[in-house]
């Protein structure tokens, strides 16, 4: 019985550091931390928090959007599609293995600084594991977090509110690395 003891205790012990060593790949894989939180409405100048990148990488394209106004760099091999359905738009971005990262946007009529427990109240059906708070463009607080969209896949989301539009980012978790990079260069115009 012992023996039984000890070894329950060695693969607890390994599935608690497994399961930290997960949460930090995922950071680390998306290059972002979570943002200081002293003050809600305070900006953030911590250089681990996504941010504008005033250095255009080699080939790279410039996306500029101008209504909500905003601009983001991407490697020349992504292909970017945007579609209108009204008060909304989504914009596609393509990488070349064919893995699509959605932006949707849409006219939201609160000023507020999204949280986890906001979207929980929304969308109760909505999968939201690991959120935490993160930086966009270097002044916009937005939540991130894990979860599974419509066809199963897993993603890592990144939503907020800004300027009266809600964005809600969906990247397939296979890619969040390489669209962790474009987000960095994310500007608001």
């Amino acid at each position: 019985m012992k023996i039984n003891n000890k070894i329950l205790w060695i693969i607890l012990g390994g599935l608690i550091l497994v399961i930290f060593a997960i949460a930090a790949l995922n950071f680390k894989l998306l290059n972002i931390e979570p943002s200081n939180t002293k003050s809600s409405n305070s900006e953030t100048s911590d250089a681990s928090n996504i941010k504008p990148s005033d250095i255009k990488p080699l080939n790279s394209e410039t996306f500029s959007h101008t209504d909500p106004n905003f601009s983001l760099q991407y490697p020349k091999n992504i292909s970017i599609t945007k579609f209108e359905d009204g008060a909304s738009e989504t914009i596609l971005l393509k990488d070349p293995q064919q893995k699509d990262t959605q932006i949707f946007i849409s006219s939201f009529d609160e000023d507020i600084v999204l949280s986890a427990e906001r979207i929980k109240k929304d969308l109760p059906k909505l999968v939201i594991e690991n959120p935490t708070e993160v930086m966009i463009g270097g002044k916009v607080k937005a939540v991130s977090f894990t979860s599974t969209n419509n066809l199963a896949i897993p993603t890592r989301e990144v939503w907020f509110v800004y300027n009266g539009y809600l964005y809600q980012i969906s990247i397939p978790l296979e890619i969040e690395s390489a669209i962790g990079e474009i987000l960095k260069t994310w500007k608001f115009n």
